[in-house]
């Protein structure tokens, strides 16, 4: 066997021969002998380099492990949609039932607001009406006061007058004129006493019955119906000062 051939033999048996064979055993010995030294180191060239080698366990790793990465990327990008679409979902739901439930709501609290504020109002503007109308029956109590003192004051002044009318008549000796112008005297005395006080009621019962004694008399005896007169007319002038002096 020449050079050539034992060349050729040893560079194909490590092509044959498992990838495991590390670099220092795969060393080729050749001869510097004969003309084929060139064409023996041009193909040591061609020998693929020793890292190429590997073992496929090893050889299968680097492909391995981007392939476990982009699934966990996939995952965790998968899991961030959803939580997104669950935080948007969320957040429609939030806005809807705010624009469903709780803005109508306010709506309506605003116009119960605004009814209750009108409601206000109006109570203020009741309550100083009615401020008003008290003010204004007070004085319409202090009127009916003072109506009543006048009117009572008219009764007794009347009454006076009647029993004056009375004395001037009998004076003339017109019994006639006399009992004409005693003829109202026990009605308005008799609604005097209605308005006197508790003390004077006695006084006015007892002018009432006087008066119907001086009727009595005026055609029986004239001077006992003049002294009667008397007595009633001074009674009616006590009780006129007594209470609007």
């Amino acid at each position: 066997m020449d050079n050539d051939d034992l060349i050729n033999q040893e560079l194909i048996e490590p092509e044959s021969e498992e990838p495991e064979v590390e670099p220092e055993a795969e060393e080729l010995r050749v001869e510097p002998e004969g003309e084929g030294l060139e064409e023996v180191s041009a193909r040591i060239a061609e020998v693929p380099p020793p890292e190429a080698f590997v073992e496929p366990e090893e050889a299968l790793q680097p492909e391995e492990m981007p392939q476990e990465i982009s699934r966990a990327a996939r995952f965790w990008r998968k899991l961030l949609r959803w939580a997104a679409g669950i935080c948007v979902l969320f957040t429609i739901g939030v806005v809807v039932t705010w624009f469903v439930s709780v803005s109508p709501l306010r709506e309506e609290n605003r116009q119960l607001q605004a009814e209750i504020d009108s409601a206000q109002a109006q109570i203020e503007d009741n309550e100083s009406q009615i401020a008003e109308l008290e003010a204004e029956n007070e004085k319409i109590d202090q009127l009916t006061a003072e109506l009543a003192s006048v009117e009572e004051h008219i009764l007794i002044l009347q009454a006076l007058v009647d029993v004056t009318s009375a004395q001037v008549a009998l004076a003339n000796e017109d019994t006639v004129t006399a009992k004409a112008s005693l003829r109202g005297t026990d009605e308005r005395l008799a609604e005097l006493l209605e308005s006197v006080e508790e003390s004077d009621k006695k006084t006015v019962e007892a002018m009432r019955s006087r008066v119907l004694l001086v009727l009595s008399e005026i055609d029986e005896d004239i001077f006992a119906a003049m002294n009667d007169l008397e007595v009633l007319a001074t009674n009616l002038a006590a009780l006129e000062r007594s209470y609007f002096d």
